[in-house]
């Protein structure tokens, strides 16, 4: 049985294919600002020495590219 406050969070999970490696952060909303501050939290704390991230997301309605704008100060 779900937790009744289940469906009021969100999982989000980011998988490294190259090194296998994977994490996952729940959330307690799914809002484009908190996946934003999940990819900004991914460049600046898990790959800072990156110089490029690829990222692949489905069609759900926060994945765009004005999500990022929500938490990342474009350059």
């Amino acid at each position: 049985m779900l937790h009744p406050m289940a469906a009021d969070c969100d999982g989000l999970v980011v998988y490294n294919h190259e090194q296998g490696g994977k994490k996952v952060n729940v959330r307690p909303a799914r809002k484009a600002v908190d996946l934003a501050r999940e990819i900004k939290e991914l460049h600046e704390i898990d790959y800072p020495a990156e110089e490029k991230v690829v990222l692949v997301w489905d069609n759900l309605n926060t994945h765009v590219h004005a999500s990022l704008y929500k938490a990342i100060e474009p350059k």
